[in-house]
């Protein structure tokens, strides 16, 4: 049987089956596919010019669903075009049209969630712009990797304060739960500094140490601690040791 008295047996066997269906394609590999413009799909196929059909289903191209498609059924090209198209409509098309329900309620669902991801990852984008600084220097530097609406998480969030200081870094997380993070962190303010009577010695004495190297670097000194009061002895002078507004430590010479 030649492609062509294949190709015609099958026009005779599509216009007896439900639907409006027309010839598609006709391949090299003696294969003819029948379509309808709802979206089904049938292709005729042959090996080594027999004379039978391999009947088979078309289905849209999505990466993303189940590949249970039916089995494919396989006719003789003899019988009388109307017994075809009557064991297609008995034999594989009620598996075939339900697989491709399936498939197309998956792609829906797919299509669905990418345009949600789209709309929140916008959404996302406008509330890091709208977000408030984060550090006492200047605007935060954020840097966002593997957004795409295609994938329900975000790789990486970092907020930068310089070049190599990383304030906040969110990873694989759903873009839901980041945008709640950074909506909270619309409202954040910098803590203010915890004055040095209420640190405990040992951390107020090693903030001390550190303002001393590096306000008066190399010059002797020993540090006195009374009643939540610190005095420094600095070359033979001595300071009070006090909190300023942004949290550094100012020596206030005593005149006394």
């Amino acid at each position: 049987m030649t492609k062509q008295e294949a190709t015609e047996i099958i026009k005779k066997v599509i216009s007896l089956l439900h639907g409006d269906w027309s010839i598609d394609e006709i391949n090299s590999l003696w294969q003819i596919k029948a379509i309808t413009d709802d979206g089904r799909g049938l292709y005729f196929s042959q090996w080594d010019q027999q004379e039978r059909f391999a009947i088979s289903g078309a289905y849209p191209q999505f990466n993303d669903y189940s590949k249970n498609y039916p089995k494919n059924i396989t006719l003789s090209a003899k019988k009388d075009p109307k017994k075809i198209a009557q064991d297609i409509e008995r034999r594989f098309m009620p598996n075939y049209l339900a697989a491709l329900s399936e498939i197309n309620k998956r792609i829906a669902a797919h299509n669905a969630r990418i345009a949600r991801n789209q709309r929140m990852l916008m959404a996302l984008l406008d509330s890091l712009d709208e977000t408030p600084k984060l550090d006492y220097n200047g605007e935060p530097n954020w840097e966002l990797t593997e957004i795409s609406p295609h994938y329900d998480f975000i790789q990486s969030i970092k907020h930068y304060t310089d070049s190599s200081t990383v304030d906040l870094h969110l990873v694989d997380l759903p873009i839901r739960i980041a945008m709640n993070v950074i909506e909270l962190l619309k409202d954040w303010q910098p803590p203010k500094p915890i004055p040095l009577r209420q640190l405990d010695k040992h951390t107020a004495t090693k903030k001390i140490e550190a303002a001393l190297e590096e306000q008066f670097p190399g010059l002797p000194h020993e540090i006195f601690y009374s009643w939540n009061h610190y005095t420094v002895e600095i070359d033979g002078k001595k300071y009070d040791a006090m909190s300023t507004d942004d949290g550094n430590i100012k020596f206030v010479e005593d005149r006394v």
